[in-house]
């Protein structure tokens, strides 16, 4: 009798760090991004760069259903 590879397994709420540490880097480039460019340009630039990263960080946080969470943030702008 063999055991299912445990290790393989990521259950729903579990946290992915990789992912996290992506969301982070994505959010500080668009906010550093958006400053630099300036102006409506930057802001329009920036916006979805740390949506982008927004969706990683929720994603290593909440798992698949990151994209409900980022799409309500999007419509409270």
């Amino acid at each position: 009798m063999t055991k299912p590879n445990t290790a393989a397994v990521q259950e729903e709420g579990e946290g992915k760090p990789a992912l996290l540490v992506l969301g982070i880097l994505l959010v500080l480039a668009g906010v550093v991004g958006g400053f630099w460019i300036g102006g409506g340009i930057g802001f329009f630039v920036g916006l979805p760069i740390g949506l982008l990263g927004y969706y990683f960080f929720m994603k290593g946080l909440l798992g698949p259903n990151a994209w409900i969470e980022v799409a309500n943030e999007l419509f409270q702008l």
